[in-house]
């Protein structure tokens, strides 16, 4: 009976999940889906949301100064967003593991000159943009007392696209990534069952990127003429500070999550939002 359950669940999301493959150009994710309250034991949850991103990947200098030049001159044609799905089985005593998955393709998906781009990957061959990561994580969460819970979730990321950086550039790229979520989280239980909890993470992390960048001349021939330069390793580091309100029930939640997060590169830096609207299934 639990798994029939269980397999209707996940029936109930597979739209969704045919969505976050249709979804635009995007970056490097900037959410915290989790709160500090455990899991208990077997317990387990999936997640599903839309998260805002940061762009990394446009901040920094391309090489040589000419290709630098020709990408920020384009007219820019990008979301930066997710819609990453994620789950988390408790452990006990305060420990769980989770896992997210982000995908996107987007958003004209061919052009003649992308050939064998990413020749890994031959399906993917033509597709203008189209991205692939991945997220894992440990949890380990102490009870402070009066429904007060702190957490830390060290996590470990990899991901590998192409990345559209305008009408006539692409960035393909490999990334990985470690970070370390802070969370405090206080727990209000109502008489119904329902709980409210309000959290606040410090989040500390830092990315690594090797990438090439292919510049397409548009002609009006048959072919248009493309230039392939390698890139400099990229590293990033991103420190974010974010608030979150979770509405729970016994078997469903849904969670809101606001935030700043500060971008550092070596020959640039920003500040990017974050914005977070996820809900998702508890299983026994």
């Amino acid at each position: 009976m639990k798994s029939k359950l269980q397999v209707n669940a996940l029936l109930r999301i597979v739209p969704y999940l045919c969505l976050a493959f249709l979804w635009g150009c995007s970056n490097i994710m900037n959410n915290h889906p989790h709160n500090a309250v455990p899991l208990e034991a077997g317990k387990r949850q999936i997640l599903f949301g839309f998260t805002t991103s940061s762009k990394v990947y446009q901040l920094h200098d391309y090489a040589p100064a000419a290709a630098d030049s020709a990408v920020k001159r384009q007219e820019k044609l990008r979301l930066n967003g997710h819609m990453p799905l994620g789950g988390a089985i408790g452990l006990g005593k305060g420990f769980a593991i989770s896992g997210q998955l982000a995908n996107f393709v987007g958003p004209g998906f061919r052009v003649k000159t992308t050939y064998g781009y990413m020749s890994d990957v031959p399906s993917l061959n033509n597709y203008e943009a189209v991205g692939f990561y991945s997220k894992a994580s440990l949890h380990k969460s102490l009870p402070l007392g009066h429904d007060v819970f702190l957490a830390a979730f060290p996590a470990y990321g990899i991901g590998k696209g192409v990345e559209r950086l305008g009408q006539y550039a692409r960035l393909r790229f490999n990334y990985k990534s470690v970070e370390l979520p802070l969370t405090l989280s206080k727990q209000i239980k109502f008489s119904n069952g329902m709980q409210v909890v309000l959290s606040g993470t410090g989040r500390t992390a830092c990315d690594w990127i090797n990438s090439d960048l292919l510049i397409i001349t548009p002609l009006d021939m048959h072919f248009e003429p493309t230039f392939y330069y390698n890139q400099p390793d990229i590293q990033a580091f991103r420190n974010a500070i974010m608030g979150h309100l979770d509405f729970r029930s016994k078997k469903h939640f849904f969670s809101i999550q606001l935030g700043n997060e500060h971008v550092k590169l070596k020959s640039a830096e920003s500040w990017e939002p974050i914005v977070y609207v996820g809900w998702g299934i508890y299983f026994e």
